[in-house]
């Protein structure tokens, strides 16, 4: 297979070009030869009728008043034309240019016909049969008379096609002449369009040739593109803003990861520290012990989180479908953050319609719960309001969390689900909140074929809307497809 744009557009375009013109000259060439067949064919019959002309009855015997001085196409030597006519089948006339030999003798009712053949002298030639009436002369008034039930004479008229054939053979020489040369000329043209067709491609191959990591904020501008380019021109440099953002998250993301670990670490390390300086009773090293595990403990919960939001974003986390009764889940998952919504003074609005069963995957929505419940508890203002209601509408399950003191603008939501990212840049909760819980609660409400919508205005509310399926498809897998981040 040719792989080669270039070649393949030269090819194709040669092939369709010398098809055209082999076509053109092959119709040329055939009207041309019907045309002079049939002059050559009618000069032929005016040959005959002259003949049939000279022949007449005459007191009942039939006489040809044949003149070699007027026809002396049927005398001469050199290239000469013949004719022969019958009675019943004797031959009556025939040209002095025949001698003793014949023509094939005619029908003598039918058709005119014409046929190809060799001549006496061994030439090509065609022979034309036909049969004519012959008309009877009255002496007293010089007329014609002619008489249909008068006998009809088969006649035989040929002559020499080599004129003809030459005449072809050179036409169709010439054509197949010009033919190839209007290819080969056209072959040069196609290759000077071509190569100014394919131009613009290879001035994007080459574009993207000179792309790197380090300058991806580049993109594809070719002058003059056609417009059957610009497409994939538009889609590379769609695919190039991608890549860029890509990179920069991923540089971020790995900048986060650090920044996140390093005051956990720092942390455990200045405790070991603190415990090495001198000798200690068992009291402070159990305590020394117990604050280093809460840090571990942090950094464990956030790097699960870290591997979940992977596995969600690889399609890796299976689904496991149970029958479960939303309103018990967060039930469940609020009193985990009562004790601490009491101690910042929050005023709780809990409004649940009761019973609201689901066919999910009840472990996922736990999470996902848990996460919105501790941002509602953690970013509310103190002395604060969360509202937590839920309802079942229009087959879906819809729950909303929302709190006062938002410090998040609505321009900034759609970073809120970005990994790491937290609306207090200053990140005074580093070790505390990591910037997971948002992004790893919207793959996993994707993954059970839900959405989370947030609403926010700074210093008023910060909503969270979390809309799951009554029931999953009874075909979803455990393992589930790639989550779009």
């Amino acid at each position: 297979m040719i792989k080669s744009l270039r070649l393949r557009l030269l090819i194709h375009t040669s092939l369709a070009v010398a098809f055209i013109v082999a076509l053109l000259g092959t119709a040329v060439y055939y009207f041309t030869r019907r045309s002079l067949e049939r002059d050559f064919n009618e000069a032929l019959l005016n040959q005959a009728r002259a003949v049939a002309a000279t022949a007449e009855l005459h007191h009942g015997k039939i006489i040809f008043d044949f003149d070699p001085e007027e026809m002396p196409q049927f005398v001469i030597k050199n290239h000469p034309d013949y004719f022969e006519a019958w009675i019943n089948p004797t031959t009556i006339i025939r040209s002095p240019s025949l001698g003793d030999r014949d023509l094939p003798q005619p029908a003598a009712i039918g058709p005119i016909t014409y046929k190809d053949l060799f001549l006496p002298n061994g030439a090509h030639g065609r022979v034309l049969g036909m049969s004519f009436p012959i008309a009877e002369e009255h002496d007293e008034a010089g007329l014609f008379i002619h008489d249909p039930d008068s006998q009809t004479i088969p006649l035989s008229v040929a002559s020499e096609t080599e004129s003809l054939r030459r005449t072809l053979e050179q036409l169709l020489w010439l054509l197949v002449g010009l033919c190839s040369l209007a290819v080969v000329v056209s072959g040069a043209a196609l290759v000077l369009v071509v190569s100014r067709a394919v131009r613009p491609i290879e001035r994007i191959t080459r574009d993207i040739d000179a792309l790197r990591e380090s300058n991806l904020s580049a993109r594809l501008a070719v002058p003059d593109i056609p417009s059957e380019l610009r497409p994939v021109v538009e889609k590379l440099n769609g695919l190039l803003t991608r890549l860029e953002t890509a990179f920069a998250r991923e540089r971020s993301f790995t900048a986060d990861v650090a920044h996140e670990l390093r005051t956990p670490l720092a942390a455990l390390v200045t405790t070991f520290d603190v415990c090495r300086t001198r000798q200690r009773d068992e009291p402070a090293y159990i305590a020394a012990i117990d604050k280093s595990r809460q840090v571990a403990q942090r950094m464990q919960g956030m790097i699960e989180a870290l591997l979940m939001v992977a596995r969600a974003d690889a399609g890796q986390l299976a689904v496991k479908l149970q029958s479960v009764d939303a309103a018990d889940l967060i039930d469940d998952c609020w009193a985990m953050f009562a004790y601490q919504a009491d101690a910042r003074g929050l005023v709780v609005n809990i409004n649940v319609q009761r019973p609201a069963l689901l066919e999910t995957d009840p472990e996922k929505v736990r999470i996902i719960l848990h996460n919105l419940f501790d941002n509602a508890v953690a970013y509310a203002n103190d002395a604060g309001t969360v509202r937590i209601s839920a309802e079942l509408s229009e087959g879906r399950f819809c729950l909303e969390v929302a709190n006062t003191g938002s410090q998040i603008s609505q321009e900034q939501v759609p970073r809120v689900f970005d990994r790491f990212w937290r609306g207090d840049e200053s990140r005074v909760n580093t070790g505390v909140h990591s910037g997971l819980g948002l992004s790893l609660s919207q793959r996993l409400a994707r993954l059970l074929n839900g959405e989370i919508e947030i609403h926010s205005a700074k210093m008023d509310w910060f909503t969270a809307r979390l809309t799951l399926p009554v029931g999953m498809p009874t075909g979803q897998s455990a393992m589930a497809g790639a989550i779009s981040a």
